[in-house]
């Protein structure tokens, strides 16, 4: 699939006068929207477990991640608004994926979801 989405992009880029620089354009507001999404992520799931143990510190926290979200969010506003209508391209490319996502998580099981349900034969 993701193989089939690849051509369908250079075959996209190919088709307009920029070519390389339009995939560029069109894709870089998902790869900020990607990375804004991450950054908020951490903060919520270190609120949510405050407890939990985590194999590394964030430096500064929150404010590393805070300053991290703030930058990504300005580079997707400028990307969004240098790319205009294109950017709903790339969005409805990184769209396509969700009915994936959402039947490979329809296959797993509760008990599979959770990190702690690995269990260990003697």
């Amino acid at each position: 699939m993701q193989a089939l989405i690849s051509l369908i992009l250079i075959a996209f880029g190919a088709a307009t006068r920029a070519g390389f620089e339009t995939m560029v354009a069109y894709t870089a507001p998902v790869f900020w929207l990607t990375l804004l999404l991450m950054g908020i992520a951490l903060i919520v799931l270190r609120r949510r477990e405050p407890d939990r143990e985590r194999p590394f510190r964030v430096p500064l926290y929150p404010v590393t991640p805070l300053l991290f979200c703030a930058a990504s969010a300005g580079i997707l506003y400028s990307s969004v608004a240098y790319a205009g209508r294109g950017a709903l391209l790339g969005v409805a490319v990184m769209l396509a994926g969700l009915p994936l996502l959402l039947v490979g998580r329809s296959r797993v099981s509760p008990a599979d979801q959770s990190l702690g349900s690995v269990e260990s034969t003697p």
